[in-house]
């Protein structure tokens, strides 16, 4: 475990603020949201790739629409099939 875990287990602030890891929550098969990303690897209607601290979040399906984008958050939209976790 590393300094930046014993820190937030210390303090009990949660891992993702301070380990800058991706949060995914996934409404239903049509939705997702991704915080704490590191941008956009690749984006199709039916491949979305998005870069994270702790690799490639990517999305396979069909009709992806980005809904909302900041430096810190994607919304996502379409049929999504498949979600791969690329190291």
């Amino acid at each position: 475990m590393d300094i930046k875990q014993r820190f937030s287990d210390a303090l009990d602030i949660p891992e993702e603020i301070v380990l800058d890891v991706p949060v995914i929550k996934i409404v239903s098969n049509n939705k997702i949201i991704i915080e704490n990303h590191k941008g956009i690897i690749e984006y199709s209607k039916t491949t979305v790739r998005i870069n994270s601290r702790i690799g490639i979040v990517a999305l396979k399906g069909e009709d992806f629409v980005i809904k909302y984008i900041t430096q810190d958050e994607i919304i996502l939209e379409g049929e999504i099939e498949v979600i791969e976790f690329i190291k």
